[in-house]
């Protein structure tokens, strides 16, 4: 058996002849050759496969060979729309955004509604795949042509405050469309921010070095939110007791905080 695939004309300058190229094969068969005795039967498997949706359609010829003579015997044309599978997502890219709220429930989770929708000629059977924080609540959908579905995201707020210890923190992720009848791959791109009242401090340590007495030091510490929400805050003095004492028994220091008058 071979295969007879159409042709195209190629782009030729002014007096130059036409020349033809071979357009890329569409449809394989299996096995091309076979020896078959007699009162017997093979079978053979005809495929195809292109990157290009479309109508195709080739020539698939049958030919014996005897010694050193061959001969056309049959020609089956093989032709077939080939349609593109494709999912419509209703969103290229999902945002959680959760704010603190003082004396309100923190919620464990947060979700939001994703629709697909197969927007190709074929039944798709399509599975999405995704990670902590982020989750589906169904996986795998068969989907026949035009056919509409609903899906939910959630975002685990719960799983975040345990990594992030009650601070404000962003994650990312995505959701992965893979289909059961091609390779093709859909990207659904997720964040997720969770925000707390938080402050970053530009020092963690104040060494004011060596003083003389009866004058005053000064040094500088800058405070930023970075967070969404407002912060509310008051310094103070964290003091210890009997420091001399406690180091020699070797029992902890006993703390107290003192508020810094306004």
């Amino acid at each position: 058996a071979q295969k007879g695939g159409s042709r195209a004309s190629k782009t030729k300058k002014p007096g130059q002849p036409e020349e033809e190229e071979e357009i890329d094969v569409v449809y394989r068969i299996a096995p091309e050759k076979a020896t078959i005795a007699p009162k017997t039967s093979c079978i053979f498997s005809v495929t195809g496969f292109t990157k290009n949706p479309g109508y195709a359609k080739e020539g698939l010829m049958l030919r014996t060979t005897s010694g050193k003579k061959s001969k056309t015997i049959g020609e089956i044309s093989v032709d077939a729309q080939l349609a593109h599978p494709y999912i419509l997502f209703s969103q290229e890219a999902m945002d959680f955004l959760y704010c603190f709220e003082p004396n309100a429930e923190v919620p464990k989770t947060m979700q939001k509604k994703l629709v697909l929708k197969n927007v190709s000629s074929l039944p798709l059977t399509v599975c999405l795949h995704t990670s902590t924080p982020f989750a589906v609540d169904q996986a795998n959908w068969y989907l026949e042509p035009h056919q509409i579905a609903a899906v939910y995201v959630i975002f685990d707020i719960a799983y975040c405050q345990r990594l992030g210890q009650l601070k404000s923190s962003t994650f990312t992720g995505r959701i992965t469309a893979s289909y059961q009848e091609n390779p093709q791959k859909d990207i659904i791109d997720l964040s997720g921010e969770i925000n707390y009242p938080s402050l970053e401090m530009s020092a963690t340590r104040v060494d004011f070095g060596c003083s003389l007495a009866d004058t005053t030091s000064r040094n500088t510490i800058t405070l930023h939110n970075n967070s969404r929400v407002d912060a509310n805050f008051q310094w103070c003095f964290v003091e210890d007791f009997d420091l001399g004492a406690t180091q020699a028994s070797g029992k902890s220091s006993k703390k107290q905080r003192v508020a810094i008058p306004e």
